[in-house]
C-alpha cells in the first residue's frame, strides 16, 4: 500500500503535469480559421489564449471592468493551480489552499469552455465560407484543467493535519 506522503506528492506530480498542459496551451494556438472566399486564395489565421490577451490589453478594451476580472480570474486561474501544486511538492501541504486550487481551477475550465465555445463557433459576416479548427492549445487546456482539479480533490480527500492520532481498531467491538 503506498504512504500518504507518498499519494500526495504523486498528486502534486499530477497536477504540476496538468498545469504545465495548461500553461503550454495557453500560449499555443487554441484555433485555426480558414476563410475561403469564392475565385480567391484562402486567407489563414490562427488565435492563442496569449494573443488574445495580449490583443484585449494593447488594443484599449481592458479598461472595461469585465474584461479586467475575466482576465484576471483566468490568469489566476492558471497560476493559483501550479503555485499550489509546487508547494505541495515541497511539502507545505494545508487544506485551504487545496480547496482555492480547486476553486480557481474549475473557474478555469468553465471560463475556457466559454471562451472556447466563442472562439469555434463565432464567425465574422461576409461571403465566404468560414472554417474553424481547434488547435493544440485548445486540446492541452482541454486536458490540463481536469487534471488541477483531479488533483487538488485528490490533495483534500488525502489531507490529514501534522500531527493528528490514528487510533487502531484493536480492542473495539466487530460488526454483528
Amino acid at each position: 500500500m503506498m504512504s500518504r506522503l507518498y499519494s500526495l506528492r504523486l498528486a502534486s506530480l499530477i497536477g504540476l503535469l496538468g498545469s504545465g498542459l495548461v500553461i503550454i496551451g495557453f500560449f499555443l494556438p487554441a484555433r485555426f480559421v480558414t476563410v475561403i472566399f469564392h475565385l480567391q486564395p484562402p486567407l489563414y489565421s490562427t488565435d492563442s489564449f496569449w494573443s488574445m490577451l495580449v490583443n484585449t490589453v494593447t488594443g484599449g478594451t481592458i479598461h472595461d471592468l469585465s474584461s479586467e476580472m475575466a482576465i484576471g480570474s483566468f490568469l489566476l486561474s492558471i497560476l493559483v493551480p501550479l503555485l499550489t501544486f509546487l508547494t505541495g511538492l515541497f511539502g507545505k501541504r494545508k487544506r485551504a489552499i487545496f480547496i482555492l486550487s480547486l476553486i480557481f481551477a474549475t473557474l478555469g475550465l468553465l471560463e475556457f469552455l466559454a471562451s472556447s465555445l466563442l472562439l469555434l463557433s463565432f464567425s465574422f459576416p461576409h461571403t465566404g465560407t468560414e472554417i474553424h479548427t481547434s488547435g493544440p492549445g485548445f486540446w492541452l487546456m482541454l486536458i490540463g484543467f481536469p487534471i488541477c482539479i483531479g488533483s487538488s480533490i485528490a490533495h483534500i480527500v488525502l489531507f490529514t493535519p501534522h500531527g493528528a492520532n490514528f487510533q487502531s481498531n484493536a480492542g473495539l467491538p466487530g460488526p454483528v
